[in-house]
């Protein structure tokens, strides 16, 4: 009956003991729940934070690639004048200098205007294929065409033309930078 007894206080002692060792069990896990649940949202809120900052920095080098995309470009029609200019013989007029496309395929130009012979045009032509600054000139149209003359000359042969050409960014070797007078001093 004693060995019945201490088995049976021992299996109670068992007992309880697995009971108090579950509780505190279940009151870490509790805990560790709760702890783990606190770095969930403070991960969420951290990964939050960081959607956001990814999202502002590609927005700021979306607008940096605007910014230079639009400095690359703002040189293009001082350039591309200037080389024209350049290359224009006294014999040539310009009536029309115009870009025919959109930005994004480059810029593309139409040159229209008069020669006074077929030589002044040739070398207006010739001289703006040794442009750095453009490339494939074409003759699109060259009629001649009748000029009235106010004096009793001669009558001269005058070309109307239209030429068109590619803008080529040339080697920054070939690109010469040079400041600009300060106007105030004028």
């Amino acid at each position: 009956m004693i060995g019945s007894a201490a088995v049976v206080l021992a299996a109670l002692f068992a007992t309880v003991s697995l009971f108090t060792a579950a509780q505190q069990d279940a009151a870490g896990a509790a805990g560790r729940l709760e702890a783990a649940y606190r770095d969930s949202i403070r991960i969420a809120a951290a990964l939050g934070a960081t959607l956001v900052l990814e999202a502002r920095r590609d927005s700021i080098a979306e607008r940096i690639h605007l910014v230079l995309e639009m400095d690359a470009q703002r040189y293009v029609w001082p350039h591309l004048m200037d080389e024209v200019a350049g290359a224009l013989p006294r014999e040539v007029w310009l009536t029309q200098l115009a870009q025919v496309t959109s930005p994004e395929r480059g810029v593309h130009l139409r040159i229209e205007g008069r020669s006074r012979g077929s030589l002044a045009l040739t070398r207006f032509w010739n001289r703006m294929e040794a442009s750095p600054f453009i490339r494939d000139v074409r003759l699109v149209n060259s009629e001649r065409v009748e000029q009235p003359l106010p004096l009793p000359v001669e009558a001269e042969e005058i070309y109307y033309f239209v030429l068109e050409a590619e803008h080529e960014t040339p080697d920054p070797e070939l690109i010469e930078m040079v400041a600009v007078a300060d106007t105030a001093a004028w």
